[in-house]
Order: C-alpha cells, then sequence, then structure tokens
C-alpha cells in the first residue's frame, strides 16, 4: 500500500504565485498628469496697500489692495471658467494617486478621456486666441475702469501674456508590482510585495 505524501510549495515558488495573481498594473492602468496654467489678471498695488493702511492709522502689512488689471474682462473669464470645468472633468474621469496631483487613469477609459481632453485643448487654444485678440482693447477700458490705480507697467505684452497660459497632458505607465528600486533585503521585499500588491489590487478595484 503506498501513500501520497503531500509537497510543499517551495518559498520562491509561493512569492512567484502572490506576484503571478496580482493584476496586470500596466495593462489594467496608467498615470497622468494635467498642467493647466493661466493668467489670472490680478496684481498687488503695494502703493494703493499702504495708502489703506495710512488712511486707516493701521499697521503696514495688515490690508493688501489686489487689482483686477482688465476689471471685468469677459474674454479672460471664460477661459478661466473652462479651465474650472476641465478640472472638474478630469477628477471625473480619474482617481487620486498621490499628493503631487498625479492621477489614475484606468486603460478602459484611455480612449474616451484622450478624446475629451484632445478637444478640450482645441478649445483652449482657440478662447486664448480671442482673448489677445481682445487684449490691447481691454487694456485700455481699464485705465478708465482703474482710475488713478492703472498702471501702464502692468502690463505684459501680448506675447508675455501668451506665455502664460498653458494647457498639458502627461502620461506616466504605472510599475509592474514588485518593482522595487531601492535593495531593502529579501525577507523585507517579501513584505512590502504583499503589501504594494494589496493596495494595487484596491486602487484598480475602485477604479
Amino acid at each position: 500500500m503506498t501513500t501520497q505524501t503531500q509537497q510543499q510549495l517551495p518559498t520562491d515558488n509561493v512569492s512567484d504565485t502572490l506576484t503571478n495573481s496580482a493584476p496586470s498594473i500596466s495593462s489594467s492602468a496608467m498615470l497622468v498628469e494635467l498642467s493647466i496654467s493661466t493668467w489670472t489678471g490680478r496684481k498687488l498695488d503695494k502703493r494703493a496697500s499702504q495708502d489703506v493702511t495710512s488712511t486707516n492709522n493701521a499697521v503696514t502689512g495688515v490690508a493688501n489692495v489686489h487689482k483686477k488689471l482688465l476689471g471685468d474682462c469677459a474674454e479672460l473669464d471664460i477661459i478661466q471658467k473652462f479651465v474650472g470645468n476641465v478640472r472638474n472633468i478630469h477628477y471625473a474621469m480619474t482617481m487620486p494617486w498621490s499628493d503631487t496631483g498625479i492621477h489614475l487613469l484606468p486603460t478602459k477609459q484611455y480612449f474616451k478621456y484622450h478624446q475629451t481632453m484632445t478637444d478640450f485643448v482645441t478649445s483652449h487654444k482657440e478662447l486664448i486666441s480671442k482673448f489677445l485678440n481682445a487684449y490691447a482693447s481691454r487694456v485700455s477700458d481699464a485705465q478708465d475702469k482703474l482710475g488713478d490705480l492703472f498702471r501702464r507697467m502692468d502690463y505684459p505684452s501680448p506675447d508675455q501674456i501668451a506665455s502664460k497660459f498653458n494647457f498639458n497632458i502627461s502620461y506616466i505607465p504605472l510599475p509592474e508590482v514588485g518593482d522595487f528600486r531601492v535593495d531593502i533585503g529579501n525577507e523585507q521585499k517579501s513584505v512590502l510585495q504583499k503589501s504594494y500588491t494589496d493596495y494595487y489590487s484596491s486602487q484598480l478595484t475602485n477604479a
């Protein structure tokens, strides 16, 4: 009579099984970073700030006067509202990944996200073009709106203004589970690898 002995899986195979059972990070999702910069059209007026504190017998520095250089400029307001809307849609289509602003984008969502953002880039350029075409006229209008607060040196040239607008999307591949860049020893590596796997599994499930 023969007895069957149960074979134990080698430790290395257990580690391999853990790694192989993890979701394929690079094929399931990617990282995306949205960077949009916009000219605010605002500037601190130090002289006006000093006048306010002096008039009210206050200590210097307790009040600041920030000027809207173009007053109520419709073209600039539209750009700022547009950018806010783009950010909200970006947040809705992705999920937070790090404190640096990088978000997780599921692979299945990529084509829809990329097409949406590509359309936004085109619209953003068109809105900036309309603003730049109206810029000289809006500066002239600002002189009447701001009165003694108007300073011609506060206004950049059209080329300088154009450089203050930016819309950039960066796609970054996710590392595979077990991609540790620091030599921490086999035992601790195994512990961290499981934590790493569980964390990615949770994030991907949420996505």
